[in-house]
């Protein structure tokens, strides 16, 4: 590769920045607030997830990087900001590696517009999520192995440091390892054992040292139970147990196989199109994955271990939720590449990444992208807004449970009384609500509290006085 190569890869990365920061997400999902709120109040345990260790502390050095050069916003958006950077810089990455991988310079950007364009790639880019600085670390690896597949050189260590990099990222990333596994011994040949011991060696060390590291020094929980309830993060089921969220089954098994489709397009009813020619360009892949050859056939294989690795994860936990399979797509666009290759006309397979580019992205930019850029398609967000104008600092507001407990401190910056928190102990509700009327704190209730047959009933027993509405109907009460 050349300077025009890296000169590419700088162009396509500032292209996607560009387009994913002019079109942040205005949805703010409950998981993106909770990363950034520990941010915005400067809890530094807090930034320290067991789930992805080391998101929230660069997180936080990048809000505080924009904070030097004068960024006053939100941590939230921050954290878009950067999660835009991460995935431009993936797309210029993952062109690299293809270019590596024998591609032409134009079906190699292609290709790495059809990953950038992807909804599940593109969503995560614009949001404010672990997900998409997982797939990054990710995209690192790729370009690594990939590269060293191409040259005959592969060093366990740096794959080692590669792949600890990216568990840090994600703990799930730990099912990576039959990719650089699979390298080493296609690169090592009869010395691959020693090779894969070193790897192996590498890997835990460095894992050993960090997750050690970060337990002892930042997190120091009281017990190994608390240990490994901070370990298994939003996986935990208490009292140190893995919660394990679904089962294996025929039907998880057809929601994944779905679900490999909708993380490529939108299943908006006029997105068919786009749905259909990815799942022809899946069978283009399976047909002519018999002609790859080479290194390439090496990567094609690796790609295949990877995706079978993290199916055997996701066909049963939460096979339909998108955010666990966007890293799928860093295998998945590989082998359509290089299926496309293979194909017998020089040039088709440049033709067919940018036609499938297209259509992905003039589809997903109008069914799922440019809707969530909008701040009037978010209820929430809208609602927070009349709770700010017409209560003052300092005001508690019962909100529903879930989004209600974070928009309400974090965009209407007032106390959340978590209604969720005392479901089936109305009485400990009942003695809160009158501590602090009592001490002269004005309390607030909203209208999708009041929804609730159990808490319409609750309040019944407090005069509510309309404070304010909004055209959707929702209003806020003063509890007298």
């Amino acid at each position: 590769m050349g300077k025009k190569d890296y000169g590419g890869a700088a162009l396509i990365g500032a292209v996607f920045f560009i387009l994913y920061i002019s079109h942040l997400s205005k949805g703010y999902v409950f998981e993106g607030l909770a990363r950034a709120m520990p941010i915005e109040l400067g809890m530094f345990r807090g930034l320290f997830n067991g789930n992805h260790l080391i998101y929230g502390f660069a997180g936080s050095c990048f809000h505080g990087l924009l904070g030097f050069f004068g960024w006053t916003g939100l941590a939230v958006v921050s954290l878009q900001i950067m999660d835009s950077l991460l995935g431009a810089a993936g797309a210029a990455v993952f062109f690299l590696a293809l270019r590596r991988l024998g591609g032409g310079r134009a079906e190699a950007a292609a290709w790495a517009c059809v990953l950038g364009l992807s909804l599940g790639y593109w969503s995560w880019s614009v949001d404010a999520q672990d997900y998409i600085f997982s797939t990054f670390l990710l995209c690192l690896n790729f370009a690594f192995l990939s590269s060293g597949a191409a040259s005959g050189r592969l060093s366990p260590w740096a794959a080692a440091a590669f792949h600890a990099l990216a568990v840090l990222g994600h703990v799930v990333n730990a099912v990576f390892v039959s990719a650089p596994l699979w390298f080493l011994y296609r690169v090592h040949g009869p010395r691959w054992r020693p090779a894969a011991a070193r790897y192996a060696a590498g890997l835990a060390g460095l894992l050993l040292l960090a997750y050690g590291s970060v337990l002892l020094l930042i997190v120091r929980p009281a017990s190994w139970t608390a240990a490994l309830d901070w370990l298994w993060g939003s996986a935990a089921a208490g009292g140190g147990k893995l919660g394990w969220h679904g089962r294996p089954s025929l039907e998880s098994l057809r929601l994944w196989a779905g679900m490999t489709v909708n993380i490529f397009a939108s299943l908006a009813p006029a997105a068919l199109a786009a749905r259909l020619a990815c799942v022809a360009c899946f069978a283009l892949a399976a047909f002519r994955f018999k002609n790859i050859r080479g290194f390439q056939k090496t990567t094609a294989v690796a790609c295949l271990l990877w995706l079978a690795a993290y199916a055997l994860v996701f066909t049963s936990w939460e096979p339909n939720t998108m955010v666990y399979r966007v890293s799928d797509l860093v295998p998945l666009t590989a082998l359509l590449f290089l299926a496309s290759r293979t194909l017998p006309k020089r040039g088709l397979g440049a033709a067919l990444g940018t036609a499938f580019a297209i259509l992905l992205g003039t589809v997903n930019f109008r069914m799922e992208i440019r809707p969530r850029a909008l701040a009037s398609n978010n209820r929430h967000l809208r609602h927070m807004g009349l709770v700010k104008d017409n209560t003052a600092p300092g005001d508690w507001v019962a909100g529903e449970g879930g989004a209600d407990e974070l928009y309400i401190p974090y965009f209407a910056q007032r106390r959340p009384l978590a209604i969720g928190f005392y479901s089936g102990r109305r009485d400990q509700l009942r003695k809160r609500i009158d501590s602090l009327k009592a001490s002269g704190q004005e309390v607030f209730v909203t209208s999708t509290v009041l929804r609730s047959e159990t808490w319409a009933e609750f309040f019944k027993s407090y005069d509510l006085l309309p404070k304010a509405s909004d055209p959707d109907g929702y209003t806020l009460y003063t509890v007298k």
